[in-house]
């Protein structure tokens, strides 16, 4: 799977996976929703020795009992036979196994999975004896690990484990370079995907995609170029066709916000046509132009 931009993050995100993926040691990724983390948990899995095995992913978030949906339950029928209900540390088997939001876990289960990554092995719930742990654990939070625990969310000791190999990755508004990348990547993925011709993103249109903040991220960015070209059937994609959704519904941005992009290119066309006129400037660079005949 290819990790789209060039930014100093991504590019140190990247090497970092690629390293981590011939390591049995654990991971830790660290972003906000939609920051790519899954899909740097798939770079580090495919990417090395563990790559034909299973994948496992296991969202704290959406799990009733995590200390069974981890380890898994033994179970003694009534002629006193004991069987054990597979978990996702037994489910990943020699493969890797991707803990989603370690912070909704319980401080004694952290506990449990830092004996079980130093140790190697675990106890299902209700069992006499340790089963073995050969997976690979790669865990997600979304804040500042300092921060949770600091509110009691995240156990130092687990901490003290997976700091040495974790991997930041910020937010999509800190990285501005990478989106028009992943923008162009997005459109050229589903145009292939609903069956059309690929479409361009006018300049105007890529300047509106670079000013927003994009509270959902990379996630978002992906579903709103969808919802384009869906919705226009455009040969580029312009402006107005780029909404947001609020509150569950696809908005149209506002003409406030349309006018201050097209004043932006007015004010660009001009200023390259000034700086054309005084010649030996390279236009393309249009601020270092500017500050080099200001000085």
């Amino acid at each position: 799977m290819e990790i789209i931009g060039s930014s100093k993050t991504i590019s140190s995100a990247t090497v970092k996976a690629q390293a981590l993926a011939f390591s049995d040691e654990p991971a830790l990724l660290i972003g906000e929703s939609g920051t790519g983390k899954t899909l740097v948990s798939n770079l580090i899995h495919t990417g090395g020795k563990r790559e034909a095995e299973n994948i496992v992913i296991f969202d704290a978030s959406k799990c009733e009992n995590i200390e069974k949906g981890l380890f898994g339950t033994s179970r003694t029928n009534l002629i006193g036979i004991e069987s054990i209900v597979t978990g996702a540390i037994d489910s990943a088997g020699s493969g890797t196994l991707v803990i989603k939001d370690l912070q909704k876990i319980p401080i004694d289960t952290q506990l449990q999975l830092a004996a079980t990554i130093q140790l190697g092995g675990y106890k299902p719930v209700g069992a006499d004896e340790s089963l073995r742990s050969s997976c690979k654990y790669i865990f997600h939070i979304e804040r500042a690990p300092e921060k949770l625990i600091e509110e009691k969310k995240l156990v130092p000791e687990l901490f003290q484990i997976l700091k040495k190999n974790a991997i930041v990755l910020t937010p999509l508004k800190e990285r501005q370079e990478d989106i028009e990348p992943l923008a162009c990547h997005f459109v050229k993925k589903w145009c292939a995907a609903l069956g059309r011709s690929d479409k361009k993103t006018s300049k105007n249109a890529m300047r509106l995609l670079k000013k927003y903040s994009w509270p959902g991220n990379v996630n978002e960015l992906q579903l709103t170029l969808l919802n384009a070209l869906i919705h226009f059937s455009a040969d580029e994609i312009q402006p107005e066709h780029i909404q947001l959704k609020l509150d569950g519904n696809w908005q149209l941005h506002t003409n406030e916000q349309l006018d201050e992009i097209a004043l932006e290119d007015i004010i660009e066309r001009k200023l390259k046509q000034f700086m054309q006129r005084l010649g030996k400037y390279d236009v393309e660079n249009l601020h270092k132009a500017i500050i080099e005949r200001v000085e």
